[in-house]
């Protein structure tokens, strides 16, 4: 339902009103954009594409007026009040209607909304005396007494996002990366450090911890130094790029998808595994269902992590593994924790596969390195220094070394070697043996927080990685004249098969409702047959408009969309999406006249253009007073112009202004000859009748390809990681520390030892 040109508000309110419409849009975009980056500050591998994609859709919304593609909520723009506190005007009429909008729009209590009283002014006497003289009443009515049960919850978690992510650069740091390393990989430590002892394997944690701690300091100072990351966005390939090159930067895509991939096997199986010993659900049904989770996720493209939500879901998971500590302590037993079985020493033999598996699961255990990026979009901004990045992030690998080692005297103090050498799963299958099912209630918080929230992680960033790389859709903006130039659709250039589409624009028509909306005429050619269809277009139309009355289309799979950007009596411009081969039939020149024209005009009328020229956009009663003529005379002379194609009248907010309009400079055409040179056959013959101004090229294959196709093809790497893991649960050959062996040596001795060293 279109919006009325003035509500009875509005006519008793004044301009104010419809001024702060604009304003409160402005408002909204600014915090749902703002609110959108918070959400994506902790996702892992967060690639340059996926953000540029989210950010286009904000500058998409903004140019055609619409919603933007998150609205934000009261707390987001509570929270962002001083950053859009710029585009509230000083003028206290214009200050009161805003404040009636929001309180119209959104539910404000008085105490919990301190950032918008100040940015409105609300306190102020100005602008409530100006509220109430438009409304004639006070401005205190805005406010509800109360606030609903679920808008207290979101008033109490907005608050403690607040308190968490206002915290000293230092421990912000600190947190982050403590929560960041220590994850899921923990499970399989006890498992791949069984076979040498809890001794032996807190000495190798403490050997690989010290060199970690030294790696992530390398990383830290590489992220202070890297004006990527400290003046753009936290990417963590483009900071390779920078410095590395173009191959380092290959290499390191490569081994982000391996990790991702291998990886995605592990968890699927801890989580399964997990999950069928808690509930006796068999750990396909349970891989299957995760799936679905990673499906959900994938869809929306996000996972929506801020920096609070990160804190909170990592603290939950620190405390869990502590208390599971303590459970184990209670059952500790003295020839356990003395254990030892060293390779080399009393005669021992050596065993390549199993200390494969010890380095890949310890180094895949402290790999957190590439969470400094996006730690580092947050800490920097407080400390410039980078003193707070750097002595955090080295502080928090020392206390993961610690938790690792208190985990591995816990675990393997309390179960014997030969029950978790043997062990598929994650420890905490054996543990739960031990200290019994309470280990399976709290051991599955675990995984879903753990394992289920990484999995996800690591989902998103395998299809972003392929969505990248996929060719998009030619998405070319025009603009059409009115009855002067077609668009034409048709499939490959050389195919003569499937539909062929014309576009044609008539010009403004006025609604029933009484709106001037865009109208189009549609020329359609299926087999052999020509249809006319005329429609309306107010902002978006697409073929399904189409299939009820030309159901046929169905069977030729069309895609076509347009949106109208901009529409005017004399032409329109027009965003088209679509796979098929878009070409122009017409002249481009025939949107307005080219400068040169006006030698040709009357000298009254030349003045008369000039003078509009220079003032840009006029009013038909500044006209009248510039030419101190009759509104009689004045007029004939506008339609005169109008006609001629030198100047546009249009509506804004209600008022008739005058715009000059003038065409681009003309460009230059081949000869006719020198095509006929260029055909080389009948289909390169038709083309030439076409306009040479505008042509998209035949698009690929892939990019032919609808939306559902292209989300398929950029999941088919986490389609092939479940469909894997499930065939190895089924045949029962499942292993969650066996894939850690594999990514440890070969990926993150690279990704997490030589690149922050190089």
């Amino acid at each position: 339902m279109s919006q009325p040109l003035f509500t009875r508000e509005e006519i008793l309110a004044g301009l104010p009103a419809r001024q702060a419409r604009t304003i409160l849009f402005l408002i909204e975009t600014r915090a749902g954009h703002l609110a959108v980056r918070s959400r994506q500050a902790m996702e892992r591998f967060l690639s340059e594409g996926a953000v540029e994609e989210r950010e286009l859709a904000f500058i998409e919304a903004f140019a055609l007026g619409r919603d933007p593609p998150r609205r934000p909520t009261i707390q987001d723009l509570e929270r962002y009040a001083p950053q859009w506190v710029s585009l509230v005007p000083e003028i206290p009429r214009l200050r009161a209607a805003l404040a009636r909008l929001f309180g119209q729009k959104y539910t404000l209590i008085y105490r919990a909304v301190p950032n918008i009283r100040t940015a409105l002014g609300l306190d102020e006497k100005p602008v409530q005396q100006a509220y109430s003289t438009l409304y004639r009443e006070a401005l205190e009515s805005i406010f509800a007494l109360r606030a609903r049960p679920l808008d207290r919850l979101r008033w109490i978690w907005a608050a403690l996002a607040e308190r968490l992510e206002s915290a000293p650069p230092f421990w912000t740091a600190f947190a982050l990366t403590l929560t960041e390393t220590v994850g899921a990989g923990i499970l399989a430590l006890p498992i791949a450090l069984a076979s040498i002892g809890p001794l032996a394997g807190i000495a190798l944690l403490v050997l690989l911890g010290g060199v970690n701690v030294l790696t992530v300091a390398c990383m830290a100072e590489a992220v202070t130094r890297s004006g990527t990351i400290r003046y753009g966005r936290t990417f963590v390939g483009r900071m390779v790029n920078d410095y590395l090159g173009h191959t380092g930067s290959v290499v390191f895509s490569v081994g982000i998808s391996a990790l991702c991939f291998v990886a995605l096997l592990a968890f699927y199986s801890g989580f399964s595994t997990t999950m069928q010993d808690a509930t006796g659900v068999p750990g396909a049904t349970w891989a299957f269902l995760l799936f679905l989770i990673v499906l959900f996720f994938l869809q929306r493209k996000t996972l929506n992590a801020t920096v609070a939500s990160a804190l909170i879901v990592g603290g939950i998971n620190l405390g869990l593994l502590l208390l599971f500590s303590v459970l184990a302590f209670s059952h500790l037993r003295l020839e356990n924790v003395l254990f030892v079985n060293v390779p080399f020493l009393a005669g021992r033999p050596f065993d390549p596969s199993i200390l494969k598996l010890i380095f890949g699961v310890v180094l895949c255990a402290y790999f957190g390195h590439l969470s400094l990026t996006n730690c580092a979009g947050v800490v920097l901004k407080r400390d410039p220094s980078g003193r707070s990045l750097i002595r955090g992030t080295t502080f928090a690998m020392g206390v993961a070394v610690v938790i690792y080692c208190i985990w591995i005297l816990a675990i393997n103090g309390a179960v014997a070697p030969q029950r978790l050498a043997g062990e598929s799963g994650t420890a905490l299958a054996v543990l739960a043996e031990k200290v019994g099912p309470v280990v399976h209630i709290l051991g599955s918080v675990y995984v879903v927080l753990a394992v289920a929230m990484v999995s996800v992680h690591l989902s998103l960033a395998l299809f972003n990685v392929v969505r990248e790389r996929l060719p998009t859709r030619p998405r070319p903006v025009v603009i059409l004249p009115r009855q002067r130039g077609r668009l034409y659709f048709r499939r490959r250039r050389r195919s003569r098969e499937g539909p062929r589409l014309g576009l044609t624009y008539l010009g403004l028509a006025e609604r029933p409702d009484g709106a001037l909306h865009p109208q189009f005429r549609l020329d359609i050619q299926i087999d052999g047959n020509i249809h006319h269809v005329e429609t309306h277009v107010a902002d978006h139309w697409d073929e399904t408009a189409l299939l009820d009355r030309l159901p046929e289309l169905r069977a030729h799979g069309v895609h076509l969309a347009v949106d109208v950007l901009d529409a005017t009596r004399e032409a329109v411009r027009l965003r088209v999406t679509t796979p098929l081969t878009v070409a122009y039939e017409g002249a481009w020149d025939t949107v307005g006249r080219d400068l040169t024209d006006t030698l040709a005009l009357p000298e009254s009328l030349r003045q008369l253009f000039n003078w509009i020229m220079r003032q840009g956009e006029v009013t038909a009663a500044a006209i009248t007073v510039h030419l101190d003529q009759d509104r009689e005379v004045v007029r004939p002379l506008l339609d005169e112009l109008i006609e001629e194609g030198f100047v546009q009248e249009i509506d804004q907010e209600g008022e008739r202004l005058f715009r000059p309009l003038l065409s681009r400079t003309r460009q230059g055409r081949l000869p006719e000859d020198i095509w006929e040179a260029l055909e080389t056959n009948e289909e390169d013959s038709e083309s030439k009748q076409q306009d040479a101004d505008f042509r998209v090229s035949p698009p690929s294959a892939v990019s032919r390809m609808g939306e559902r196709s292209r989300f398929f093809l950029s999941a088919a790497p986490v389609i092939m990681a479940f469909l894997l893991a499930e065939w190895l649960l089924i045949t029962g050959k499942e292993s969650f520390p066996g894939p850690f062996s594999l990514i440890g040596v070969v990926v993150v001795s690279l990704l997490a030892g030589i690149f922050p060293v190089l």
